[in-house]
């Protein structure tokens, strides 16, 4: 496809334009020579354009708008990349072209319209897709396949060749985030990445039934339900616990754990105050976040009233009430509790 300038009006042009990727300078700074050598690689790149050599005339082009920044040369650039088959790049190049042109005034006129019938021509082979990032830090590199995604560009349509495609996330520091997107031609497809969430397909966290922590902290009010040694009353008093987990998880996974349990109970009100040592093991069910039952299976050595090794055996329950803090009661042998805990 011939441009739609004939060679000599655009030849004119390039000569009283701009040129390059950035590095050419604008059609207003250049001087004569300048645009006397962007003219000469335009003509040499029209060449090859015309014999369909299109990899050399890309690069001639390239060359030509890297002396001068010429909206021609660009708009050529553009009708090379849609006769490659690159017609993604072509889209965003022509429209580079006619914000260039249109910011030169009406010299560059005829360019603007060749560049919209081109972006006319090429639409209904190209797809769109609009990516957008939530819960993302500062840095968070996005690309598009292998094309980086500029941050501005975050949110507005991104040209794109119709098949599938990845979308890519890599935050500063932390693996990358990726989804893959089928984008048919002349559609709009949306990808939203939301760093914090799983990944599509990922297998769903698995629950947590209760938090880790390192010891159980207990006070409680104890009443005696084993009779001590006649003719010794039974009592009621004051006990402290410390609990240690061995395992965070047991027979059912994360809702179960064991833990270590020891402390002294007083029996203070006894005609013999005395004191209960337990030495158990603690089953904790966790049936809701803030709910559990728990087994204590054990003995307890009796100091005061006698020297003596009893079974013990509790049944309880924990109630999270705050923070840290819970409500907790046990009955069984040979004492009945209630009292709180703190999980630390």
């Amino acid at each position: 496809m011939r441009p739609s300038l004939p060679i000599l009006l655009s030849l004119a042009c390039v000569l009283a334009e701009s040129g390059a990727f950035g590095a050419g300078k604008t059609v207003t700074d250049a001087t004569a020579a300048e645009k006397a050598a962007a003219a000469r690689t335009y003509t040499k790149a029209m060449t090859a354009f015309d014999k369909n050599q299109l990899e050399d005339a890309l690069k001639g082009f390239r060359e030509s708008y890297a002396q001068v920044q010429s909206p021609n040369s660009h708009f050529m650039i553009a009708r090379t990349l849609a006769r490659l088959g690159r017609n993604a790049e072509a889209y965003e190049e022509l429209n580079g072209t006619i914000a260039e042109a249109d910011g030169l005034g009406n010299k560059y006129e005829d360019t603007v319209h060749a560049a919209y019938a081109k972006l006319d021509e090429i639409k209904p082979r190209i797809g769109f897709l609009v990516v957008t990032l939530a819960n993302a830090p500062k840095g968070t590199a996005v690309a598009i396949g292998d094309e980086p995604v500029d941050e501005k560009r975050l949110g507005k349509p991104v040209a794109v060749l119709p098949g599938d495609m990845a979308v890519t996330a890599a935050p500063p520091g932390k693996p990358k985030r990726s989804e893959k997107v089928h984008v048919e031609a002349g559609q709009t497809e949306n990808v939203k990445l939301d760093l914090t969430a799983p990944e599509k397909g990922a297998p769903p966290p698995e629950r947590v039934w209760h938090a880790h922590y390192r010891v159980e902290l207990e006070a409680e009010v104890v009443g005696e339900t084993l009779a001590p040694p006649y003719p010794v009353t039974r009592g009621a008093g004051a006990g402290v616990r410390a609990a240690f987990p061995v395992v965070d998880r047991g027979v059912l996974g994360n809702q179960d754990n064991f833990a270590l349990s020891t402390g002294v109970d007083w029996i203070g009100t006894s005609t013999d105050p005395h004191f209960w040592v337990p030495f158990e093991l603690q089953w904790n069910i966790w049936l809701t976040d803030d709910l559990s039952l728990r087994l204590e299976p054990g003995a307890a050595v009796l100091f005061g009233a006698g020297t003596r090794v009893a079974p013990s055996f509790y049944a309880g329950a924990r109630y999270h009430i705050w923070k840290q803090l819970y409500v907790q009661g046990r009955v069984g042998i040979p004492v009945a509790a209630i009292g709180v805990s703190l999980l630390l």
